[in-house]
């Protein structure tokens, strides 16, 4: 991967989101004044310098993963294609037609009056569309605002499952280095083991016990590299590279310890999350559409300017108005059809905000016991890794059992394995809330308000 430095993709898609000023209308609490600028800034962590570089000297990390998937990911360039679609009906919707022109010849073919060739022309127009224009054009705009930051959420979506695959990515690489680690001490001291055996220094019962934890740290490291294939191979994937390409992985990455509240984010909630406010817009677009809908129930009225030469040499011009007569025909069902959408938009939206809640309220309650797991875990580990040095010690006396000795090695290893997916678990429900919430949050942000019930 070639060093680069890459601006924060994601305000790239600011501008889709600032077609309107004005909060969409709706039964909702909705944001008002809508400022939609803010929305894309800060989606993903930035440096002092306001930018997330992508560097090959300290590979590839989670945060700059989710920006290459922005930029990179195939599925995306075919998503995007919904925008110009829109843009085709908000173009659509300014259009009137055209005027029409009518025009006939009339031929003397009898009669002493009938002299003269006869002829009628006439320019009318249809006005009726004109009156429906303004809220035509009105929900167009709103239907592309709706468009664009549903694009947007799909982005944010692909980002945050890139993030995801990098933060598994990195802890299962150094899980592979703890247990090949782990193997390669059970390897050196079954060839010391078996070297002694020679000589009659050890028991046979100490050289199967190496075999069969030398075997049983062999079997680990291979079920961990071959997790580490699967995400790498997804990683790969989701940031839009070649699948069998090698990319360095940020092994110094660590979850970010910001903090803020459960009660902050369940209440931002309909400012943030970008799914939510397409549906705000779109029911916004289904409101205009059922008044542009309404509008055009009236009868369509043509007006226009005739002028006309009879057979007999006398002429005439007028104005003519002519219009339906709305008895059968009241366009009741394209004014159903979108109070129905507008009250399915109503529907989902409110389905999804419960779902987003109720996400932010699972990863908030489950933060702050994770992070106690860590630190007790963090805290048998160091426990272990003393005991071990103690055993170690010992050992060179013969003050204790060896078998003893290589059981205590071992759990040292297994803590260190515990404690590192402890810690991936706790990257990831940072992912799952910064997913959740619309903004980046660290793993050990959003402490709730209170500390959870024992």
């Amino acid at each position: 991967m070639r060093a680069a430095a890459l601006w924060v993709a994601l305000l790239t898609t600011a501008g889709c989101a600032a077609s309107s000023n004005n909060a969409p209308p709706g039964p909702h609490p909705i944001p008002s004044p809508w400022q939609p600028k803010p929305f894309m800034r800060g989606r993903l962590p930035q440096q002092d310098t306001g930018e997330v570089v992508v560097r090959a000297r300290d590979g590839l990390g989670p945060d700059e993963a989710a920006l290459m998937a922005i930029d990179q990911h195939p599925r995306l360039r075919a998503v995007r294609a919904a925008r110009g679609i829109a843009r085709t009906a908000l173009i659509g919707a300014g259009v009137l037609p055209n005027p029409r022109i009518d025009g006939n010849l009339d031929f003397p073919v009898g009669g002493e009056e009938a002299t003269v060739l006869g002829y009628g022309v006439g320019v009318s127009w249809n006005i009726t569309p004109w009156l429906s224009s303004g809220a035509r054009t009105s929900a167009a705009k709103a239907h592309l605002t709706s468009i664009d930051l549903e694009v947007a959420w799909q982005e944010w979506q692909v980002a945050q499952g890139a993030r995801l695959r990098a933060v598994r990515a990195v802890y299962l690489a150094r899980q592979v280095a703890v247990a090949t680690e782990l193997e390669q001490a059970w390897t050196r001291r079954l060839h010391a083991l078996r070297a002694a055996r020679l000589k009659g220094a050890t028991t046979e019962l100490e050289v199967t016990h190496a075999e069969r934890s030398k075997a049983d740290a062999r079997v680990n490291a291979l079920k961990l590299s071959q997790r580490l294939v699967h995400e790498r191979i997804g990683l790969n994937q989701a940031i839009g590279i070649d699948p069998a390409a090698e990319v360095r992985l940020d092994l110094a990455y660590h979850p970010e310890n910001t903090f803020g509240s459960r009660r902050e984010l369940l209440e931002g909630l309909p400012q943030r999350r970008l799914d939510l406010l397409a549906l705000q817009h779109a029911h916004r677009f289904h409101d205009r559409a059922t008044q542009a809908a309404i509008v055009a129930q009236f009868p369509a009225v043509e007006i226009g300017f005739q002028a006309s030469r009879e057979v007999d040499d006398v002429g005439a011009a007028g104005v003519a108005l002519s219009f339906e007569i709305p008895l059968l025909d009241r366009n009741q069902a394209t004014i159903a059809a979108e109070r129905a959408r507008r009250i399915q938009v109503e529907a989902e939206y409110e389905a999804r905000l419960h779902e987003a809640r109720a996400d932010v309220v699972r990863a908030t309650a489950e933060l702050p016991l994770v992070r106690a797991q860590l630190a007790a875990a963090t805290e048998a580990s160091r426990a272990a890794e003393e005991l071990a040095r103690q055993a170690r010690e010992a050992a060179t006396h013969g003050a204790v059992d060896p078998l003893l000795g290589a059981e205590i090695l071992e759990r040292a290893y297994t803590a260190r394995l515990r404690v590192l997916r402890i810690e991936q678990s706790l990257a990831e429900l940072g992912v799952a809330l910064t997913l959740a919430s619309g903004t980046h949050v660290g793993a050990a942000a959003a402490e709730d308000d209170e500390p959870p019930a024992p």
